[in-house]
């Protein structure tokens, strides 16, 4: 512990905190690091999500809001315009803000966007009366990204028959779901 006469005593760990003049108000020293905000955040595919960046010195005082200043940028197929930020690949991107050699990131969250077209499998398939057959439906996007969309997908049969969620049973003659 250090001690000044006329003031109270401190630790050294606290001693660094600001840079102090006397009774003085607390200046922050130099930027030393970024937080973007959000920290984590979701859009679908094509989306966009603004982002704000405040600055810290090395001691975690705040330097207050720096994003005009802050140069944002994304990992993978994104890109960033001014604060906002998008991505057509699914998963999980990485948004870096700059602001001279001080830092920051954030996680953003991407899901695939609007199905465009599905595929199901098997493709073409006839069902003799009685039988049943499964089927799988793949939804891609404008981007290209696939994903198994079976769940959600309403399955239909022509002819004499029906279907329970992806399971499709023809009760009458040869029949084409």
């Amino acid at each position: 512990m250090h001690q000044h006469p006329g003031r109270r005593p401190h630790s050294d760990r606290h001693r660094h905190n600001c840079h102090r003049h006397g009774n003085a108000p607390c200046h922050p020293r130099a930027l030393d690091h970024l937080v973007l905000s959000p920290s984590e955040a979701t859009i679908a595919a094509g989306g966009s999500r603004a982002y704000t960046a405040t600055g810290f010195d090395a001691y975690g005082n705040t330097l207050g809001d720096v994003t005009s200043a802050t140069t944002f940028s994304i990992t993978g197929t994104g890109s960033c315009t001014g604060t906002s930020c998008t991505s057509t690949q699914a998963g999980d991107q990485t948004v870096t803000g700059a602001d001279g050699s001080a830092v920051g990131t954030a996680t953003l969250h991407v899901t695939h966007g609007p199905a465009s077209s599905l595929i199901l499998n098997p493709t073409r398939k006839t069902i003799l009366p009685g039988e049943s057959q499964a089927y799988s439906a793949t939804g891609i996007d404008v981007y290209g990204t696939a994903w198994n969309d079976t769940a959600a997908t309403t399955f239909t049969i022509t002819g004499e028959g029906s279907c329970t969620d992806n399971s499709c049973t023809a009760t009458g003659p040869e029949t084409t779901p």
